[in-house]
């Protein structure tokens, strides 16, 4: 399992969907290794166990040494193969490529390993051209015209997005976003007539939508709306967003209802999944010209058992109970609407039971994985 992942939490926000889908993998049986970054050093890791492979060169400039990194990730599995590790299958998150990239892709083919490589958000053309900052616009485009010229190594793409049995003229196969429910609290929610807490959960980025909901709570506000509603941003910026949503709630005049809470992680999360009513899905994906979509949150929102909002479509035809439809474009949020559909919920508790059978039911990565595998072996 390749990606950019840290083992120590202080040093990078934690990637909750990587150790879902290793914790899956190891459930169903396999082995699994993966590369964990700490302190500028690239360990080789299984279970408890981990191995130094690699130490990173520090170029003490920020932007060169995050591209620099990618980089050392391939290095560090060419260096792994030419100690005699040999992997059945690679499984390789979509990243940033370098010269090395070939190299790593060429060796492990000649030690016969399956290689697949998933892109989270496929199209990925679509993120590359939406990106409105021009360095980052033009690396992107760069690297990922190179990987594509080394589609041919690739056994396997795992696509979430568009539908495709073929990418780069190689076999692929749709999966969506699962989850590992075992990792996953179920939420404990008391339903109050008085405030109502909204949480949105995700880095702050343009197709999100997060604006729409913020303009749709002063509209309500206008309108002499009497229900108190609080909302809940958790995270960091994702794309430059953070600082244009809080300039927006100060200019609505809505500091005192619209909270940006930071990054917060695990079980620290907790607190807020009780507290909140309602979940903001994507509101925001139409522009970026996605309709039809599998969010991680989403399936995080369902094994906790908190309905939620969404503009796209989701792959996953979720029960209309479990969520509110928003119109997938750039009007304003209707705040009312969502107080009605949370006022016509009777039972919190049976509601958040069956949302998280059915999230154990149909949304886990083992589920995918087994996809994932037959087709690799020709079967589907």
């Amino acid at each position: 399992m390749v990606m950019k992942y840290y083992l120590n939490d202080n040093e990078h926000p934690p990637f909750p969907k990587f150790n879902h889908q290793m914790n899956s993998l190891i459930d169903m049986g396999f082995q699994v290794y993966y590369l964990g970054i700490e302190n500028r050093k690239i360990y080789l890791c299984s279970l408890d166990k981990k191995e130094l492979v690699y130490e990173i060169k520090d170029y003490n400039i920020l932007s060169y040494n995050k591209l620099y990194l990618y980089s050392s990730l391939y290095k560090a599995i060419i260096i792994l193969t030419k100690k005699g590790y040999h992997f059945e299958k690679v499984y390789l998150r979509y990243m940033p490529v370098s010269l090395e990239y070939k190299k790593m892709l060429f060796i492990l083919k000649k030690c016969n390993s399956k290689i697949i490589i998933e892109l989270p958000t496929f199209p990925i053309e679509r993120e590359i051209k939406a990106d409105s900052r021009l360095f980052r616009k033009l690396f992107f485009s760069f690297s990922h015209w190179y990987f594509k010229k080394q589609a041919k190594y690739v056994d396997l793409f795992t696509l979430i997005g568009e539908s495709t049995d073929f990418y780069l003229n190689r076999p692929a196969i749709n999966i969506e976003n699962g989850i590992y429910i075992n990792n996953i609290k179920m939420r404990e929610y008391k339903k109050i007539n008085v405030d109502m807490h909204i949480l949105g959960l995700a880095n702050v980025a343009k197709w999100h939508g997060y604006d729409r909901i913020v303009r749709g709570l002063s509209r309500y506000k206008e309108l002499g709306g009497k229900r108190n509603v609080i909302i809940h941003f958790i995270g960091n910026d994702g794309d430059g967003s953070l600082n244009k949503l809080k300039k927006l709630s100060v200019e609505k005049n809505l500091i005192s209802c619209v909270k940006f809470e930071g990054p917060i992680y695990g079980s620290n999360l907790n607190s807020y999944f009780d507290k909140c009513a309602i979940a903001i899905g994507s509101l925001g994906l139409h522009r970026i010209d996605y309709s039809n979509v599998s969010t991680l949150k989403v399936k995080e929102y369902m094994a906790r058992g908190i309905p939620f909002i969404q503009g796209a479509l989701d792959q996953s035809n979720i029960n209309d109970n479990y969520f509110m439809k928003i119109p997938n474009d750039d009007s304003d949020i209707n705040i009312q609407n969502i107080i009605d559909f949370y006022d016509n919920i009777e039972d919190w508790e049976v509601l958040s039971k069956s949302m998280r059978e059915y999230a154990k039911t149909n949304m886990t990565w083992e589920s995918q994985f087994n996809l994932v595998f037959k087709k690799l072996e020709g079967n589907i």
